[in-house]
């Protein structure tokens, strides 16, 4: 018979919703309806979902819980008090602007759950904007809606309409051309700093490498993979091999691999950089397949001169 420890809980193995519910309150002795609770009425809720890493397959026996909780009005938010038992923190965001109004971690029987609650009304004017060509999200923003995608509903009712809307390729759009952007920007900034710190024009380097695997997984529908996304390549590898429907080729994948550790010396460094560059090139040609990734690329000034890399100096 299978059981749930502290040191290592079986939430992370979950195969999908009813699992993960029914390994929740094995591990817990406790609902996730009556740990919700504590915060919020039940009433005002319009949807609980399971984001983060057990929906994409990459958590592991130490992985915290990440709760979407979708709500009706900010008015049903009832934060408790400091001291309350199982809550090691609560508070509401300061900035009113923000998807979520408020955020909480939760601690019963060594699973930790971090819970976001987010304003129904709010997520339907934010992609409402995603549809319009001059919008730019904050990270928590994009990292929200990212974890909405892939998420898992734990609630019986069905998704809101304005959850439905998130498969729209708006969102991935936004997000490729952003990392995208921040790839070659961080190249054009390695190669400059290699002229007198190695160190920095490695780690530069590396960050580009890294921000173009992150507008890579965008442009297929994983726009936020948090610390973890080595291992969903990795466990992920089957479907990124071949270059048909615009998959990864495969040398790109390890290559890139390779670059995020570069072992070089201070003579090698420009060398490093080119390998970088070509891997950019190589990534950016997979977006290149999709005409609305490659629109609005073309129509990004610093993506769309790449040739202010290769020639020093931005």
């Amino acid at each position: 018979m299978e059981t749930d420890t502290i040191s290592g809980h079986r939430l992370h193995a979950a195969s999908d919703a009813a699992v993960f519910r029914s390994r929740f309150e094995a591990a817990t002795g406790r609902t996730i309806d009556a740990v919700l609770s504590d915060f919020v009425d039940p009433a005002g809720i319009v949807l609980i979902a399971l984001g983060g890493s057990i929906p994409l397959g990459i958590a592991t026996e130490a992985s915290d819980i990440d709760l979407l909780v979708l709500l009706r009005s900010p008015d049903c938010l009832r934060m408790p008090r400091a001291g309350t038992p199982h809550v090691l923190f609560a508070g509401n965001y300061a900035s009113s602007d923000e998807l979520a109004i408020a955020t909480a971690v939760v601690r019963s029987s060594n699973v930790e759950m971090d819970v976001q609650f987010l304003l129904t009304e709010k997520l339907s004017q934010l992609l409402a904007l995603l549809k319009t060509s001059r919008v730019a999200l904050s990270f928590q923003q994009r990292q929200l809606l990212a974890r909405l995608r892939r998420a898992w509903p734990l609630s019986p009712e069905a998704w809101p309409s304005a959850v439905v809307d998130l498969p729209d390729e708006s969102f991935d759009i936004h997000c490729a051309v952003q990392s995208m952007i921040t790839s070659y920007r961080s190249l054009v900034d390695a190669r400059v700093a290699a002229e007198d710190s190695f160190w920095l024009s490695l780690a530069m380097g590396r960050h580009s490498v890294e921000k173009a695997f992150e507008a890579y997984f965008a442009s297929r529908g994983y726009s936020y993979l948090g610390l973890k996304w080595l291992r969903f390549l990795e466990r992920r590898w089957s479907d990124m091999t071949g270059v048909e429907r615009g998959r990864l080729p495969a040398p790109v994948a390890v290559r890139g691999r390779e670059l995020l550790f570069p072992v070089a010396a201070p003579e090698e460094v420009l060398g490093y950089l080119m390998r970088v560059e070509e891997l950019v090139g190589d990534v950016r040609r997979v977006l290149d397949s999709n005409l609305r990734f490659r629109l609005a690329l073309d129509v990004s000034p610093f993506v769309a001169r790449p040739r202010i890399i290769s020639g020093g100096r931005p």
